[in-house]
């Protein structure tokens, strides 16, 4: 399954310097707006949304800390304090006091909520952590300006330096936390590509419902003066932040806050019963309260749906991931089952039972290995298996061969149990052919070395005579010749060989004259005088196997004689009443062991090991020649005096 990314932070071009004079010219417009709110007795307006805007300044212009932005906005406090004719190092303060709460709220924004839409990032103020932490972002720059300023004031000798702090505590966070918020949130949601995602769950119609009992709550409680139903904003609070988006309740929070401070101003709601200073206070303190709540609640809406979001996402994701999976699994040619330690399925695939070729469960045929050999249960033990060829001993699948792959699975967190993960196939063909090119190799090295014996030894003999200087030409010519045909041999012997090197060659079947091939095998041999042929039929069969059928009897036949007596072999052939030709190779040597009258046709099995060369290939070369044209061969005892072997080949039609 592939995990969900988080939004990826990307910084937003970088407005130009008009931008920074419109944010310059709306914070001085607010400004002297703000200035109709000014409690007497204090030194500072009750509400001053420019503290909002001048943050949303630096940050929307990416502005550094020491900047041409940070210039104009001390100059433009500095300067507006001097139009309203206050004093001018109660004009410098207050504007330092604003430049630099707006730079360190910038600063620790981009600190502690760098992937907030503004402050580095694209994303929304859609958390309630989030909100925390910017919260506390505006908290700190805030104090630290504060507490500028009532140095400022202390070092004035101002006697109410406790209201003043508390004054600007109030009317700062009110500005920054109303107007700043809405205006992040608005140019995150601007940002966005269209189509944008609702800012409701709920109709139209209920949204309005929403904005017009805020406007009749607030205006009873504030306007009219019904202290007594102040408990309603909780209801129109709650309301709101759980029914619609953080940005629709952000500027419910803006219009309905001001709304409050306004009328307290004016000397009616439930802050009205203390000093004007006071009751600015209750009220900023009011605002602050319900705003942080109201933001509280629907940053956490909008998680829930942010994680709705994503767990749906994940949900598809992981149907989709699943049924891929399933599609892979199942359309694989290759079994596949995942078993645990109690021999149960836990997991496999079609081919699984088609390729196991028998029903019920998988262990008791990996069992069936030799002890440390079960696939499975070495697995399950922690190791990995590549590849362990099974014979399959039982029906239906008997005599086929399994190769078996396992590798181990983390446990069952739930039981315990150790899992492992098979993968077998159908190997019995690949397995035949392995052996069949093991063999094709094997009969290559055998049958090669007859020629090369013989040329080998007709150019020792030409050398010999040669270098004595007692041969003639019509003797040079005869070894040539001779080495000519054991080359031809080999050359022929090859290209055949390689023509027969897949397991499913087709034979090259034809008529055979069988008493020709023998006396050119004789030859061969140089063994004309030993080797008598009698009477045999021709055969249907493949001139180039038959030929190497009797190579190697007759090869063996001249080979296997006791010391100091000369071979004698005696080839016959008749035919037979079920349509074959039989053909007897009769000798008088050294005869076979009791007993190994069937063995010798095994591969590598030598009846005379000690005695003489060879390597046990060739009767099993000849046995494979014959089963492959359809007959047989057997061998016998030649009444004490040597062996006799008759083979079987088809007769022509």
């Amino acid at each position: 399954m592939t995990a969900l990314a988080a939004p990826r932070a990307v910084a937003p071009t970088r407005p130009g310097l008009p931008v920074a004079l419109v944010f310059l010219v709306v914070a001085s417009l607010l400004g002297v707006m703000a200035r109709t709110m000014l409690v007497p007795g204090a030194e500072f307006a009750a509400v001053w949304p420019s503290a909002g805007i001048t943050v949303l300044w630096l940050l929307v212009r990416q502005a550094r800390a020491i900047s041409i932005d940070t210039a104009l906005l001390f100059g433009s406090m500095f300067g507006f304090g001097l139009l309203i004719d206050v004093p001018t190092w109660m004009a410098a303060s207050v504007a330092l006091c604003h430049t630099l709460q707006t730079v360190v709220i910038v600063q620790l924004m981009r600190r502690f909520v760098p992937e907030l839409w503004g402050c580095g990032g694209t994303r929304a103020l859609d958390s309630p952590r989030l909100l925390a932490r910017y919260l506390a972002s505006i908290g700190g720059g805030v104090l630290a300006s504060a507490a500028l300023i009532a140095v400022v004031w202390s070092v004035a000798d101002d006697p109410d330096v406790g209201l003043d702090v508390l004054m600007w505590l109030g009317r700062n966070i009110c500005g920054i936390l109303l107007v700043t918020t809405a205006g992040l949130l608005i140019g995150q949601r601007l940002s966005q590509p269209r189509p944008r995602e609702r800012l409701w769950d709920g109709s139209t119609l209920e949204f309005l419902a929403a904005c017009l009992a805020g406007v009749a709550v607030y205006f009873v409680v504030f306007v009219v003066g019904s202290e007594s139903l102040l408990f309603l904003v909780l209801g129109v609070l709650i309301w709101c932040g759980v029914r619609f988006s953080t940005l629709m309740n952000s500027l419910h929070m803006l219009a309905l806050g001001y709304l409050a401070i306004y009328a307290t101003f004016q000397g009616s709601g439930p802050f009205t019963e203390q000093d004007r200073i006071t009751n600015a206070v209750l009220v900023q303190l009011f605002v602050v309260a319900t705003a942080s709540t109201g933001l509280a609640l629907s940053t956490g809406l909008d998680e829930r749906a942010r994680l709705h979001s994503e767990l749906r996402q994940n949900a598809e994701e992981m149907a989709y991931q699943a049924q891929l999976t399933d599609a892979v699994v199942n359309s694989m040619a290759e079994g596949l089952a995942v078993v645990d330690d109690s021999g149960r399925w836990l997991l496999r695939n079609a081919a699984a039972t088609k390729v196991g070729g028998f029903p019920g469960d998988l262990r008791a045929l990996l069992a069936a290995a030799a002890g440390p050999e079960d696939p499975l249960a070495r697995a399950l033990a922690g190791q990995t298996v590549r590849d362990m060829e099974i014979r399959v001993a039982d029906p239906p699948a008997a005599g086929r061969i399994l190769a078996v792959s396992a590798t181990p699975l983390p446990r069952d967190s739930v039981t315990g149990r150790a899992r492992a993960l098979l993968i077998f196939r159908d190997a019995t063909i690949e397995h035949a052919r392995r052996v069949d090119l093991t063999a094709f190799a094997q009969v290559v090295a055998h049958d090669l070395r007859n020629p090369l014996a013989a040329v080998e030894g007709w150019t020792e003999m030409m050398a010999v005579e040669l270098g004595d200087g007692t041969a003639g030409p019509a003797l040079v010519r005869d070894y040539v010749d001779r080495v000519g045909t054991g080359t031809r041999r080999m050359k022929a012997l090859i290209e055949d060989l390689l023509g027969r090197a897949t397991h499913d060659a087709t034979l090259q079947l034809r008529r055979v004259d069988l008493e020709a091939v023998v006396k050119e095998v004789a030859a061969d041999h140089s063994a004309n005088g030993h080797v008598r042929v009698g009477h045999i039929p021709d055969a249907q069969a493949d001139p180039a196997l038959v030929r190497q059928l009797f190579d190697n009897l007759i090869a063996n036949a001249l080979k296997f004689v006791p010391p100091g007596s000369d071979p004698c072999v005696q080839v016959t052939g008749r035919r037979t009443d079920s349509g074959t030709v039989a053909v007897t190779v009769a000798d008088e040597g050294v005869g076979l062991p009791e007993g190994s009258h069937e063995r010798i046709f095994e591969q590598r099995q030598r009846a005379h090991a000690s005695s003489y060369d060879g390597r046990g290939l060739g009767l099993a070369i000849c046995r494979r020649i014959v089963e492959r044209h359809g007959g047989s061969i057997v061998a016998r005892d030649n009444d004490g005096r040597g062996a006799v072997f008759e083979f079987t080949l088809p007769a022509p039609d």
